[in-house]
């Protein structure tokens, strides 16, 4: 015979862990609003895919969005295990 476990209790949610961004991790985007597309749509469209952007939204008007570029300056190499040795 199987035994059916009691629901949990309501009193009793487990703990919501906290999220902490840094200003590192956080992903910055630049975006490029688009009124007129021109006649060749689909050309246009893959102009822009090339270039990185992505379409996000249609009205008001052809929102493209990208992560922004990070200067070379500021750029920090992420910190990890080095690569194998041969």
């Amino acid at each position: 015979m199987m035994r059916r476990s009691s629901p949990p209790s309501s009193q009793a949610t487990p703990p919501v862990p906290e999220i902490v961004e840094s200003k590192e991790s956080k992903q910055e985007w630049e975006y490029e609003v688009v009124s007129d597309l021109g006649k060749d749509l689909k050309a246009r469209l893959n102009e822009l895919g090339a270039d990185g952007w992505v379409l996000t939204a249609t009205e008001p008007a052809f929102i493209f969005r990208r992560p922004k570029k990070v200067e070379p300056s500021t750029f920090r190499a992420p910190v990890g295990f080095a690569a194998p040795r041969s």
